[in-house]
């Protein structure tokens, strides 16, 4: 019995036609700082499916920077994923970063 037997006894149940459009996109973003280590963003990524039948999303991957104080790249509109003529560096988004878990982390210790 090899595959294509298995293939026949274990056929596609309740098949139907679909109609939709696929994407992927980032679903979460982590940021790894541990102690004596190069900082690392992790983009995770999702397929998404809309579909006739509604929407649906599927784990598909990740892609990873690892901190380089020297590096930079270019500022995307939202909405047109176009540059908008201006770039910042690793180091500038980590210090943006940074101040942003400061102001939080007072204002939680405040409130």
């Amino acid at each position: 019995m090899g595959f294509s037997y298995l293939k026949k006894i274990m056929a596609n149940y309740n098949q139907t036609d679909i109609t939709g459009t696929e994407y992927q996109r980032c679903f979460s973003v982590v940021i790894n700082n541990a102690l004596n280590q190069t900082p690392e963003i992790i983009f995770k990524e999702e397929k998404v499916f809309n579909l006739s039948s509604g929407r649906m999303s599927i784990g598909c991957g990740y892609c990873a920077k690892t901190y380089d104080e020297n590096a930079s790249f270019p500022i995307l509109d939202l909405d047109t994923d176009m540059p908008i003529g201006e770039t910042i560096t690793d180091k500038k988004l980590y210090q943006i970063l940074y101040s942003l878990y400061i102001k939080t982390a007072n204002e939680r210790d405040q409130g």
